[in-house]
């Protein structure tokens, strides 16, 4: 009976797939990129040892229509930093413009973390912090150093510890779970708070040995847990569409939170709540010598998250946006301008020669020589009128509750929709708005990571040293493996 045969490549063979595949790819991108007309640009940079480095970078492009869209996340290279210098970090990130023939004119955003890794402050182009990494380094801190959470953290600890000499107590444990217990040892706090509200009714465990806590240390575990999920989708790299319009409602929540104090969490609440204003200042007070108004704008183009905006706020966002429409503008007539200067003199010569030729007959009116003229006149005031939609659109949100958004006329789109279909429905009325409107509602809040490129699972959120330390001698061809595995869907369509 004949058998099967199988062919298994040779390194050279399988380098030589790697390499075709990943020049299809970063082709394929390539055409991708050059269609969006503003890109939103991911930069990490993770250390791996003291003395290595790599850098992450990739774009972050809204797709879908509708109520539903997502950030599409494509990685564009995975790069060695041959030293801590800011010169290091821009060869590589000009080096990856050209390499995907991205001009710096298309940069909308360059949202950045792990830039203290590098010793010299470095500048890119529209540089932006990620702030989901910044409300994560001030979550963590806050849970792993506070002084008014150490004597829980020592209680739980105790608790967890006494699981371990206890006679039976993970016998019994892996008997309700109906497979091995373990305990989170070696887990960040954080963790352990998951864990200990998934596997409830075995910390409750009533057996000698064990040290439990009690039920107002329970009540403050729930409270931790609750404030930890609302501030997730913060935190976490997702390809949901989370956004900088999402920051404010989200802080405005935690703070009500907090404040009044729903969880029963006391001086551990007052303490987050004195962590978070410090973090969230620079978007919250106009006055902060930081502060950014990116955030600020953002949530009043979203339609329905503008309402979380105070009064103050509005009237801020609202100057703000004002003055860019207006110099948006004043730039495209500038350009206008200069194109209908060459045009009209060309048509007016034409008019002119064309009455000395007599070809019409003899009639002459100002409207048929001088009519690109009366043209740039009326598409100036027209250019005016764009800037009042400002004031229609902030007026609109502003007198108008859900309900009756629902049923009344209106200037704008329906509210209700997503916001960048909301914009997009705008877009043949008021041009400059929608499109400032669609580059600040497109602007992520995260970064890609090292940690989830190398990681082989979503919940996944340990950093795999040992592929970089042992590809250090390869890092061109393991940088294109890593790029057609993130990769795999647009790889997918491309032999489809």
């Amino acid at each position: 009976m004949a058998q099967p045969k199988f062919t298994i490549p040779t390194g050279s063979q399988y380098e030589t797939i790697v390499n075709s595949f990943a020049q299809k790819l970063v082709q394929s991108v390539k055409s991708q990129l050059s269609t969006t007309k503003k890109l939103n640009l991911l930069l990490d940079i993770t250390k791996i040892t003291a003395d290595i480095s790599r850098v992450t970078i990739s774009a972050a492009i809204p797709v879908g229509s509708g109520n539903s869209y997502d950030t599409q996340v494509i990685l564009l290279a995975f790069r060695n930093i041959g030293g801590t210098q800011s010169e290091d970090l821009n060869a590589v990130f000009v080096k990856v413009l050209e390499d995907y023939s991205i001009s710096p004119s298309s940069i909308n955003r360059v949202i950045c973390s792990g830039l203290n890794e590098i010793t010299e402050n470095t500048e890119l182009p529209k540089q932006m912090e990620s702030f989901s990494s910044r409300l994560s380094h001030c979550f963590h801190t806050w849970i792993k150093s506070s002084p008014t959470l150490e004597s829980l953290r020592k209680n739980i600890f105790t608790m967890v510890f006494s699981y371990l000499t206890a006679p039976g107590a993970m016998q019994r444990a892996s008997q309700m779970l109906k497979t091995k217990f373990e305990l989170p040892v070696t887990e960040s706090f954080s963790f352990i708070i998951e864990d200990l509200l998934t596997h409830r009714e075995i910390y409750q465990l009533k057996m000698e040995g064990l040290q439990p806590i009690s039920d107002r240390e329970w009540n403050k575990v729930i409270g931790i847990h609750s404030i930890m999920n609302i501030i997730k989708p913060l935190m976490n790299y997702t390809t949901e569409m989370t956004t900088v319009d999402t920051v404010i409602p989200t802080i405005v929540q935690i703070k009500n939170v907090l404040e009044k104090d729903v969880y029963q969490l006391g001086e551990i609440g007052s303490d987050l709540l004195s962590s978070l204003k410090q973090t969230v200042a620079f978007i919250m007070d106009p006055e902060h010598e930081q502060f950014d108004s990116t955030y600020i704008q953002a949530t009043a183009l979203n339609p329905q998250m503008a309402v979380t905006l105070n009064s103050d706020q509005m009237s801020l966002a609202k100057s703000l946006i004002e003055s860019e429409i207006s110099k948006r503008s004043k730039n495209l007539k500038k350009v206008q301008n200069v194109k209908k200067l060459a045009m009209g003199v060309d048509s007016l010569l034409a008019n002119v020669l064309k009455k000395g030729d007599g070809s019409d007959g003899g009639a002459c009116d100002a409207l048929s020589i001088y009519g690109d003229l009366f043209q740039s006149i009326t598409a100036g005031n027209s250019s005016e009128s764009k800037e009042n939609v400002v004031n229609q659109y902030f007026d609109e949100i502003s007198t108008a509750n859900s309900v009756e958004s629902m049923f009344m006329l209106r200037t704008f789109g329906n509210p209700m929709q997503a916001p960048l279909s909301y914009w997009k429905s705008c877009s043949s009325r008021c041009s400059e708005l929608s499109e400032l409107a669609t580059e600040l509602l497109s602007i992520p809040i995260f970064t890609l990571t090292t940690e989830k490129v190398l990681s082989f699972s979503p919940s996944s959120s340990t950093l795999n040293t040992n592929l970089i330390l042992t590809n250090l001698n390869s890092c061109e061809q393991f940088e294109k493996q890593l790029l057609l595995r993130f990769n795999r869907q647009i790889v997918a369509k491309l032999f489809s």
